[in-house]
C-alpha cells in the first residue's frame, strides 16, 4: 500500500497514489520485495500493476534519474480490516 510519494518522483508522475495497493513489477508479483525487484529492473522500463478503488490498472514508471528511487518498506496489512 503506498502511503507516501515524493512529488515530482517518477512514482508520482507516473499516477501512483496515495492508498493504491501494489501488486507487480513487469508482471512478477512484489512478494515484499519492491527493492529488489526496482533494482533488478534499473535499466528497463517498469509496469507496475496496482490496485486502486478495486480496479486493477498498469502504470509505467517514468525514469527520470537514478535519485528517484529510494528503500521502499513494504508493512503487512492486517486482513481483517
Amino acid at each position: 500500500m503506498v502511503h507516501n510519494l515524493l512529488e515530482k518522483s517518477s512514482a508520482f508522475l507516473s499516477g501512483l497514489a496515495i492508498g493504491d495497493k501494489l501488486i507487480s513489477i513487469n508482471d512478477y508479483a512484489i512478494n515484499n520485495d519492491l527493492n529488489s525487484w526496482l533494482n533488478y529492473f534499473q535499466n528497463e522500463s517498469i509496469i507496475l500493476s496496482v490496485e486502486r478503488d478495486s480496479l486493477v490498472t498498469e502504470l509505467k514508471l517514468e525514469h527520470i534519474n537514478n535519485n528517484q528511487y529510494f528503500t521502499y518498506k513494504v508493512k503487512k496489512i492486517d486482513e481483517r480490516i
